[in-house]
């Protein structure tokens, strides 16, 4: 069958190619060449392969230009995407850096609140666990009487720094947050620690082998985009771990604060007076501490936040926030009590009649007592209360001859029914400076001293205030030794 094909073909050949004869003329002359089939063939052959050849040449070349154009393309591409990442690491180094800026600034606040505010000072010096009265014990706080400057965030802001090679990171924070930790959390504070410890030093053993996180040979941009971001993302865990801190702490010192408030509220119950009423009224410092003085040195704010922002970085601030907010009313509250009046007028008497209601000695009928009578002999020396300015001196109507002391903060005190004044209004006393003496002028039925203590120009019962009088001055000259 084959041998039939293969000759059906020859004979095809021999058709297909004849001899043939080219006649060529030339100046009359007539010339011809005689092309025999073998001739033809093999002409035949070769304009054939020459063909295919170019064919194949010609597809080979389109094919290579197509791909130096894709790889153009790729090599395009991978520039636009190197340019990306950098933007981003430029981006989310900045972020961090803002970050780490905020932190530094939040650490640096409460250092300078545990390490001069008087509120925590006692816990520096002493730190035992706090009551709370209202709220139950509270937890036990360590201060530190020095302060760590290795912390997270500043190997976060040195990891930042090598994370990406054409962006400059600037250097950042130097200090640790302070631990200031309840007891149930320290062993896992300490656990944290120790772990982080552990990996430090896994981490110093790596670098000593010339292997670390920023020294990792890097040679591709898919590479080096992944290794900047999983050194970012341990930025980010410890830029955490540091922000969980300080809000732990400020958490804790607004506990402190607000057990400052109760011990206040509780030691001044018996008057009717609250902390948060002192802040409210407060004006200065009171009479006691009117010999001051020194530079103008003012406190700087905390950090600075912007009021659009609602992220979790404002969320974060909150407890410190509302840290500086009790502690601007109990530096008030303080303040304030230093115009309580803590001097008993009369050195002896005994109660005749007490505040509040009572029947009228003249008129024999159910009335309001405004004030204590305090009964003594004729001529005892009457001291002022606490120091203020004497605002009312002179006959006044029930009261006879009467004083009136303004001390600041909403306090005032009168002295109603003295025989005689010894100072003039406008004129400044002192704590236990004699006022008068007693008597009995006005409407008065014996030798007596009416003692009034006004409080938001509201009558208060003195008795309270005379019986706190001593764990009152003990705070006041705690607060005054603290400034």
């Amino acid at each position: 069958m084959l041998k039939k094909q293969w000759a059906a073909f020859l004979e095809r050949l021999e058709i297909w190619f004849p001899e043939r004869q080219l006649y060529l003329r030339s100046n009359g002359n007539v010339h011809f060449i005689v092309l025999s089939p073998t001739v033809q063939k093999i002409l035949t052959s070769a304009l054939i392969v020459a063909l295919i050849w170019s064919v194949f040449v010609s597809f080979g070349y389109f094919r290579k230009a197509s791909e130096v154009a894709d790889k153009e393309t790729n090599i395009s591409n991978l520039l636009n995407q190197k340019q990306q990442v950098i933007a981003e690491m430029d981006n989310l180094q900045n972020h961090f850096d803002q970050r780490t800026t905020q932190i530094e600034s939040r650490q640096a606040y409460i250092e300078a609140l545990i390490e001069s505010d008087p509120v925590f000072s006692d816990l520096i010096n002493n730190p035992k666990p706090s009551t709370d009265t209202a709220k139950g014990p509270l937890q036990e706080v360590n201060l530190p009487s020095t302060v760590n400057k290795n912390s997270e965030s500043s190997t976060a802001s040195s990891e930042a720094k090598n994370a990406q090679a054409p962006v400059n990171a600037s250097d950042s924070s130097k200090s640790q947050p302070v631990d200031v930790a309840p007891a149930e959390k320290k062993a896992d504070q300490t656990s944290d620690q120790s772990g982080d410890n552990e990996k430090a030093s896994s981490d110093e053993n790596e670098e000593g082998n010339g292997i670390s996180p920023t020294n990792t040979p890097v040679n591709e941009d898919t590479d080096e985009a992944a290794h900047a971001q999983s050194i970012f993302k341990n930025l980010d865990r410890k830029l955490v771990i540091a922000e969980e801190r300080q809000k732990h702490i400020a958490a804790n010192l607004k506990s402190i604060a607000l057990n400052r408030m109760d011990q206040i509220n509780a030691m001044l119950e018996s008057t009717g007076v609250t902390s948060q009423e002192l802040a409210e009224q407060w004006t200065g410092p009171g009479h006691l501490a009117a010999a001051q003085g020194g530079p103008y040195l003012p406190l700087a704010a905390p950090f600075d936040i912007d009021i659009k922002d609602t992220s979790q970085q404002l969320k974060s601030d909150a407890d410190l926030l509302a840290l500086n907010d009790i502690l601007v009313t109990v530096h008030k509250a303080e303040d304030a009590m230093m115009s309580i009046p803590t001097v008993t007028p009369p050195a002896e008497y005994y109660i005749s009649s007490k505040f509040g209601r009572r029947i009228d000695p003249f008129k024999k009928n159910p009335s309001y007592h405004w004030g204590l009578d305090m009964a003594s002999w004729p001529g005892v020396k009457v001291r002022a209360a606490t120091s203020g300015t004497v605002v009312k001196s002179g006959w006044k109507a029930a009261y006879g001859n009467m004083i009136e002391i303004d001390h600041g903060n909403g306090f005032r005190t009168r002295y109603g029914h003295m025989r005689k004044l010894l100072v003039k209004k406008g004129q400044t006393v002192t704590a236990g400076q004699n006022i008068g003496e007693i008597g009995c002028s006005g409407r008065c039925t014996s030798p007596h001293l009416h003692y009034e203590v006004w409080f938001k120009n509201k009558p208060r019962n003195p008795l309270p205030f005379i019986q706190v009088a001593e764990n009152v001055l003990k705070s006041t000259e705690k607060h005054t030794t603290a400034h």
